[in-house]
């Protein structure tokens, strides 16, 4: 029996299986997840959970997965992937055979480098939501480092929640590498007078414990006081598994416009692989949205079970 294994059970990974399904294919489907939940929906953690405790809704349920007769083990960890045996091996020693594999790992949160980087927290998954939430207490002092689009959601979430908040900017404006300068004015001067305190042109030094919160040091002996810090300065996309079997790699795991990686048995898609558009002369690039996670698997599916597809959705 044809055996496709799923490593990543995000946006990608899970719509990667269901869609095999929806096309008929009865080969054996197994769905990797590192997180001890069932499949979840990502964009709700930077918004209705932190506001109103809503856990988020789940793309898929536990019956449906047994319905489909697709394979989902979750809390688990692969620790490599052997190409030469095609085979997955697990962090308790298992070991998966695969005739063909799709890589959906996604991408983790970009870690700040200063000193006391590590008393920043992050929002990149459930349990940093949960954590986060419980923080957003009225009146409590965010400091809030980097003003992208997630960055901005929290403190927005946070004045909903009586907090004060300070956002720490190093670029010039907010959101300036996703949106035109006249629609950051917009942005930024909305949360402004919702009672966002915006610092731009920032340079950090350091963030330090003091007492029950934490002092961010920055350049010419400026420095803030709040009670938590979360950085929220973009994401890196989970490539070590892929490095480690030898996979070629270039911001994110290397695939062709089929989703096809060096490895014509292993496919990768969503936030975790680069790949050319025909919209932008072949040019390679990678993007962190769900719609996009959401076509690439699709598409990666149909090329896995030979009815070739190019991926030539718009952004």
């Amino acid at each position: 029996m044809n055996s496709l294994k799923i490593i990543g059970a995000g946006e990608a990974g899970t719509r990667a299986a269901l869609h095999l399904r929806e096309t008929g294919w009865d080969g054996e489907v197994t769905l990797i997840g590192q997180e001890p939940y069932i499949p979840y929906e990502r964009p709700p953690l930077s918004k209705t959970l932190l506001t109103k405790g809503i856990i988020p809704p789940a793309l898929v349920s536990k019956e449906k997965l047994e319905e489909l007769c697709i394979n989902f083990s979750n809390n688990t960890l692969v620790n490599e992937i052997d190409r030469p045996s095609r085979c997955l091996i697990l962090e308790n020693d298992v070991v998966l055979p695969y005739q063909n594999l799709l890589i959906a790992t996604g991408a983790s949160a970009r870690k700040l480098t200063c000193p006391g980087s590590e008393h920043a927290l992050v929002l990149r998954n459930l349990e940093d939501s949960l954590v986060l939430r419980s923080l957003l207490i009225p009146k409590k002092h965010l400091i809030l480092i980097g003003a992208g689009f997630i960055g901005l959601e929290l403190a927005a979430g946070a004045r909903m929640d009586g907090c004060r908040v300070t956002v720490l900017e190093a670029a010039s404006r907010v959101l300036g590498r996703a949106v035109p300068a006249e629609v950051t004015e917009v942005i930024a001067n909305e949360h402004q007078q919702q009672g966002v305190e915006i610092i731009c042109n920032v340079q950090l030094e350091q963030i330090q414990l003091l007492g029950d919160g934490y002092v961010v040091q920055l350049a010419e002996d400026k420095s803030i006081q709040g009670d938590f810090v979360v950085a929220e300065i973009g994401a890196i996309p989970e490539i070590a598994l892929a490095e480690a079997a030898g996979l070629q790699t270039e911001n994110g795991i290397l695939v062709d416009s089929f989703m096809q990686t060096s490895d014509p048995n292993i496919y990768a898609a969503g936030d975790c692989c680069s790949f050319p558009h025909p919209l932008y002369g072949r040019q390679r690039m990678r993007l962190e949205m769900w719609r996009c996670a959401r076509e690439q698997a699709k598409c990666a599916v149909q090329n896995m079970i030979d009815t070739p597809q190019e991926f030539s959705t718009v952004p």
